[in-house]
């Protein structure tokens, strides 16, 4: 290795890298979304949900001796428009998904302001990853107006993946179970 090579790389050692965001990412319908891994506590299978308030995309789930709290985020993401009949994200249709087995994950949270846990509930297991600051971007006003989405606040380009992957804004997702703001006068 000559010497102009080991002083390159040298400076491409000394120069500043950018901030990498651990994230899990799932897929909701035919979409890719994310949280921070601070977030999360655990992921599980979804066993079975009950409550009077699941029309409502509300439940609660037994994890590990205790009723836990949930909320169906495709129903509040989606606005409980019904969704076509699509094929899962990621899955190839020459592999079909198992008919027996429901893929379906909770991520337990954990949140400053509840003094409880919480399970998001959400299509497939998620998947961990290393997302560079210079992938994040606000997501277009006129975008939000005419999806049928809600409950996001940013948007991820990696340039692995074609698809998007939308920041969950979990303020949005929890009004009704987080306190009230406080208010600066």
């Amino acid at each position: 290795m000559t010497s102009s090579r080991r002083a390159a790389r040298r400076n491409l050692k000394a120069l500043p890298r950018a901030p990498i965001h651990q994230m899990i990412t799932f897929p909701v319908r035919q979409d890719w979304f994310a949280l921070p891994i601070q977030t999360a506590q655990k992921v599980v299978p979804l066993t079975a949900v009950h409550s009077s308030g699941h029309a409502h995309g509300l439940g609660l789930i037994l994890i590990d001796g205790h009723r836990v709290p949930t909320i169906d985020l495709e129903r509040h993401i989606y606005r409980d428009v019904p969704q076509a009949v699509l094929p899962a994200v990621g899955y190839s249709a020459k592999l079909p998904l198992p008919e027996l087995i429901d893929p379906r994950h909770v991520v337990i949270i954990k949140l400053p302001q509840l003094a409880e846990v919480l399970g998001l509930v959400v299509s497939h297991a998620p998947v961990l990853r290393r997302v560079p600051q210079s992938a994040f971007a606000p997501i277009s006003v006129a975008f939000l107006s005419m999806s049928q989405m809600r409950c996001v606040n940013a948007v991820i380009s990696l340039p692995q993946q074609e698809d998007p992957i939308f920041l969950l804004d979990l303020e949005q997702v929890l009004p009704p179970l987080l306190p009230p703001s406080p208010v600066n006068v």
